[in-house]
């Protein structure tokens, strides 16, 4: 609705202003707001795909797009035959891949030699598995400059934190800037002051805890992972360190159910069979109260867990992690949001994995893997290539052992706070007698 334009211009007033909008209300709004100033501004009604078709294509000195977010490709109108034309340029560009990288190839494609190019895109395109091809395209033809990861609520229409794209040409590197908390927070939405602006602006050129260059053999390296959290945390690598598959003999999630299905099998009643849920996962420890079930679909019989079995939560930072204690005759099924981690224990005490994942080391090894701002979780191909420290089984039994006395101190604790609690509900009563 001409927001961006009126206000740019009123910084530099001697430019050129095109606009490109296409629903009628906000170009006649945005027609309002050019005549209020003395500019050389033009707003014209159209999808902006249709203006890849102009021969000859123009071009733009500065652009800026703040373009719909998840909008799928099928509803692009006429970005359909811009999309033929961007399949033959773009390997790996599918009816998948996010509308972000479609809209950012069209700033791109009018972009002039030594302009820039803004965008505001969803975070999930800077690192999901879908769109790695075109970010392995644009990196490697050096077209990203900077990525600013954005707060959340910043938009009135949605509360997603988002990132800002900066397009131009010839980049060696990539910097990335995480302003996430460079923000005033307000109850309904955030916004940037002058300041927060300035340190952001700074950050282009000078490194910080939250800004880096990264260059472009780390970017290939991390499959095109476009988040700074992926490469600002500090060296985690350990003397005695080992991909943590190299310890696993199966990894999977837990059961798909739906809410649906569980309470079918939900039991009243005392039985053998139990359901663990993330919630079920308190201070590293598993409540002992679990919900009972009266029994267990067959298709979900493999979603079981054994005895010592390394439980981790997928989303979710900081992530739970826990060991199953499995009793003879006991089946307890595990919810979908968790993974099982079945450990070689010739190799890997769970309890010892179970310390280190609980460190500070382990939470910046598994923040390292982390994706999402919405919803932090962790993918299972990610956490198989994890670096983890392993010392002899003498050693790992050593900790291992220290670590279970520390749960056994909390157990005692606990029972011994539900006890005064269980007083201090009574005392009243008691004393009335």
């Amino acid at each position: 609705s001409g927001t961006y334009m009126v206000s740019a211009a009123l910084e530099e007033s001697r430019a050129s202003y095109h606009g490109f909008e296409i629903n009628v209300a906000n170009r006649a709004a945005a027609l309002m707001r050019a005549e209020l100033i003395d500019v050389d501004m033009e707003v014209t009604l159209c999808d902006v795909f249709t203006v890849a078709d102009s021969d000859p294509m123009p071009k733009f000195d500065k652009i800026f797009a703040n373009y719909p977010f998840g909008l799928k490709l099928r509803n692009l109108g006429a970005g359909a035959a811009y999309l033929e034309r961007l399949a033959e340029q773009y390997p790996g560009l599918s009816k998948a891949t996010s509308s972000d990288w479609v809209f950012n190839a069209l700033l791109y494609d009018l972009l002039n030699e030594n302009g820039k190019a803004v965008g505001i895109m969803t975070n999930g395109s800077t690192w999901n598995s879908i769109d790695m091809p075109m970010r392995k395209y644009f990196v490697e033809r050096k077209m990203v400059e900077c990525v600013i990861s954005l707060p959340g609520k910043m938009f009135a229409s949605t509360n997603i934190a988002t990132t800002l794209i900066i397009l131009s040409h010839n980049n060696d590197s990539v910097r990335m800037i995480d302003a996430t908390k460079h923000c005033q927070q307000g109850r309904r939405q955030n916004e940037f002051s002058e300041e927060n602006i300035a340190t952001i602006m700074d950050a282009l050129s000078n490194d910080q805890d939250y800004s880096k260059s990264i260059s472009i053999e780390e970017l290939r390296a991390n499959e095109y992972n476009l988040s700074l959290s992926r490469y600002a945390s500090e060296d985690l690598s350990f003397h005695n360190g080992v991909p943590f598959e190299s310890v696993i003999k199966s990894i999977s999630r837990g059961a798909p159910c739906t809410a649906s299905q569980l309470d079918e099998m939900v039991s009243d009643s005392v039985t053998n069979m139990q359901y663990l849920m993330l919630a079920n996962i308190q201070n590293g420890m598993i409540d002992d109260k679990l919900p009972y079930l009266s029994y267990i679909d067959p298709k979900y019989e493999r979603y079981c867990l054994k005895n010592n079995t390394l439980i981790l939560s997928k989303n979710g930072y900081p992530y739970k992690v826990a060991v199953a204690s499995v009793q003879e005759g006991q089946r307890i099924l595990a919810n979908g949001n968790l993974y099982i981690i079945e450990l070689d224990e010739t190799k890997a005490n769970s309890y010892f994995i179970k310390a280190f994942f609980d460190s500070e080391q382990g939470h910046a090894v598994l923040k390292s893997i982390t994706v999402g701002a919405t919803i932090p979780n962790i993918g299972v191909d990610k956490l198989k290539k994890v670096e983890i420290p392993l010392p002899s089984m003498e050693e790992q039994e050593r900790i291992a052992q220290k670590y279970q006395a520390a749960l056994d101190e909390i157990t005692v604790i606990k029972l011994r706070l539900e006890k005064a609690v269980n007083k201090l509900h009574h005392i009243f009563d008691e004393e009335s007698d």
